[in-house]
């Protein structure tokens, strides 16, 4: 008798062993950009208790002996107290690191312990040159605390193994100003700037997901629609700064990254919720990484938010390989390799494929191997 596909799917997933650990160490934060994707739910109101140091320490010393990549974030994790204590434990065991920080509470001292401890990537969200990046955060003089903090690392004799890369979220307030945001950020030194397009769900993506959900998954989906993000962006206006961007990066050879990369018509179709906007491939971040929440509930992922179990109340292998997770991921695959609420994500390594508009639909994917 020929096995269903959700036979194949569990028999298959027990062999699964997460590459990449996403470890949000909080959802509060000292800032309010108005693109957050945690507005989209509540996580921001909940009153849960975090993972204590001690019981992320346990965590970490259960991956046992292989390396992993953990990507530090939140919220704003440098908010913790014990954030020093928790990332000297990951590099102890000779984990890769790298922390996504609004830059805010990166004083001195902390760059100079981080560096000490040869964290892999210091990531600082910077959204605009100094006037634009402040009111983009809603509170001035922010982009100079950033500035100093730069300062700290660059001049410091211990980076010598960690890379300062700025990530900047383009947004309604900064779009028109791209260039002028890409010469502010060089002259602070980093080593990468990275422009992100904004994620967002379109009413139409979040209800064909939401059935797709109770359908299969015979649960609930958390996030909101969020398409009102996008009002403010004119398409025509942000494809030119894109384009002056890139031209001045290349004088420079400095390889500024776009995330996505997208040519005109898909900047175009990505920014108007009303187009379909279909991208091709596997969701490979289901099979390669594990993300835990503060409270130490396994998630698919933080835009979705779908919770599989929590590390508190079950070993971390036994909810990665087990039922609920190898549900999500066959129902995944009947999806096509991504849900629709999936199209504006631009998380560029959780998927397969280069991103095109495609109107057929997508058929006969194989079960990824990663």
């Amino acid at each position: 008798m020929k096995p269903s596909s959700g036979e194949m799917e569990a028999s298959w997933s027990k062999k699964l062993e997460p590459t990449d650990i996403a470890l949000d160490l909080t959802y509060r934060c000292n800032r309010s950009c108005g693109f957050c994707f945690l507005d989209c739910t509540d996580l921001k109101s909940y009153k849960r208790k975090e993972l204590t140091a001690g019981e992320i320490n346990i965590f970490v010393d259960s991956l046992g002996a292989l390396k992993r990549q953990f990507f530090i974030a939140g919220g704003e994790p440098l908010l913790r107290r014990d954030f020093l204590k928790i990332i000297s434990h990951i590099k102890k065991r000779s984990h890769r690191c790298l922390i996504t920080t609004n830059g805010t509470l990166l004083d001195e001292k902390t760059c100079l312990a981080l560096l000490k401890m040869k964290v892999d990537e210091i990531v600082i969200s910077i959204h605009g040159d100094r006037d634009t990046h402040d009111r983009v955060v809603g509170r001035k003089g922010s982009f100079e605390l950033l500035e100093k903090a730069a300062g700290f690392i660059n001049a410091s004799k211990y980076k010598t193994a960690t890379l300062l890369t700025f990530w900047c979220t383009i947004n309604g307030l900064n779009h028109k100003r791209l260039l002028n945001t890409y010469v502010a950020l060089k002259k602070l030194g980093p080593d990468n700037v990275a422009f992100n397009h904004l994620d967002y769900i379109t009413p139409a993506d979040r209800a064909a997901t939401a059935g797709i959900f109770s359908r299969e998954l015979s649960c609930p989906l958390l996030p909101r629609s969020s398409s009102a993000k996008t009002r403010f962006i004119d398409t025509k206006k942000l494809a030119a700064q894109i384009s002056k961007v890139k031209a001045a990066d290349a004088d420079e050879q400095g390889g500024v990254k776009f995330s996505p990369d997208l040519h005109a018509r898909q900047l175009s179709a990505w920014y108007d919720g009303k187009v379909f906007f279909k991208k091709p491939g596997v969701c490979r971040a289901q099979w390669n990484q594990l993300w835990v929440s503060p409270w130490g509930d396994v998630l698919s992922c933080v835009p979705l938010m779908h919770t599989l179990g929590n590390i508190r109340q079950r070993p971390w292998r036994e909810i990665y390989n087990g039922a609920e997770f190898s549900a999500f991921r066959e129902a995944l695959l009947k999806a096509g390799g991504l849900f629709p609420i999936c199209s504006r994500c631009g998380r560029e390594s959780y998927y397969k494929a280069n991103i095109d508009i495609a109107q057929d639909k997508l058929s006969g994917l194989p079960r990824p191997r990663f």
